[in-house]
């Protein structure tokens, strides 16, 4: 700091100093305008190094200040400019997605198209249906109603009777031979021919008209069954004589390997005559009855040794069993 110096005082004449006027009327001002103006007269600062500071910082500010402004125009435009790149993909997005929408739009239009016409092929085809349905239920009921008339009922009992019948009398000279195990390249002539040693009775290969295995009605992890058919049904008659004298047949009894099975050997059946050979036997065992067997192609059914014999030939003689049994 620096101590500045006051500018010397002018020189006042005595006669000043000592001059008054005695009328203060007169006087211009007061002592206290005299000390206002006094106090308000401004002093001349004088030069100093600070001031040339003060100057430079304020150069640099101003310097500074430039160049953040420069600095900032610049990354200004730059931002500007991204903008700019920026909307200009937003607006090529937004075409494409309006395009997208627009193909959206007509194919959704398409689509509506499409399915409003399934829906009228649809409801056409339910149509239909619902028409054969009502057909279909219209012929049930008249054939229903045809099976219930007596005499057509009569009728259709009897054809079914004598198919039944004829193709028995085809079977006539046939053997059934079953749960027999199956082997590859197996030779059926010497498997019967095994059984008609092991039952004593001799089978020529020569009257032996055919041989085969057949499968079974239904689905079946047994055997096939072998159908073995004869010249005359008095051999065939024969065997099973002899076989029911031989009270069974071990299928290890006819050089057959493996775990042993029953063999049975009966007469040839019709899928009817079968269905009612079973229901026969459930029958049977139902009212204790001792004896169901078959001979000539007739169901044979018989309580004990001394009972007489009920033959079964439709499902309406199984009532004599139940009504043998009541008596």
């Amino acid at each position: 700091m620096f101590n500045p110096k006051r500018t010397p005082p002018k020189a006042v004449l005595r006669s000043e100093q000592s001059t008054s006027e005695p009328d203060l009327a007169k006087i211009s001002k007061t002592p206290s305008e005299y000390e206002v103006t006094g106090a308000n007269r401004k002093r001349k600062q004088p030069e100093c190094e600070h001031a040339e500071q003060i100057a430079t910082m304020d150069a640099n500010l101003t310097k500074t200040l430039s160049e953040w402004k420069a600095s900032l125009d610049a990354n200004l435009l730059v931002i500007n400019d991204n903008i700019k790149s920026i909307r200009g993909d937003l607006e090529t997005y937004m075409n494409e997605i309006k395009k997208e929408m627009d193909c959206l739009r007509s194919e959704n239009i398409s689509i509506k198209a499409t399915v409003s016409k399934l829906t009228e092929e649809v409801s056409e085809i339910k149509s239909s249906c619902q028409f054969i349905s009502n057909q279909y239920d219209d012929c049930q009921k008249k054939f229903q109603s045809l099976e219930e008339s007596t005499p057509l009922r009569c009728e259709i009992k009897t054809l079914e009777a004598k198919i039944d019948y004829l193709e028995q009398q085809a079977r006539e000279c046939n053997l059934e031979i079953s749960n027999v195990p199956e082997r590859r390249e197996e030779n059926l002539f010497s498997i019967l021919e095994e059984i008609g040693k092991k039952i004593d009775l001799a089978i020529p290969r020569e009257e032996i008209t055919a041989i085969h295995r057949v499968p079974h009605a239904a689905s079946s992890e047994r055997p096939k069954n072998i159908i073995a058919k004869f010249k005359t049904r008095y051999l065939r008659d024969n065997i099973l004589s002899a076989y029911r004298l031989k009270k069974g047949v071990i299928s290890t009894d006819l050089g057959i390997l493996g775990a042993p099975r029953t063999v049975y050997v009966n007469e040839h059946l019709t899928l009817h005559k079968k269905q009612l050979l079973r229901e026969t036997r459930e029958v049977a065992k139902k009212y204790n009855y001792k004896f169901v067997w078959v001979k000539h192609s007739t169901i044979l059914a018989k309580r004990c040794e001394t009972s007489p014999t009920i033959a079964i030939k439709t499902k309406n003689d199984l009532c004599k069993i139940t009504t043998s049994n009541i008596s």
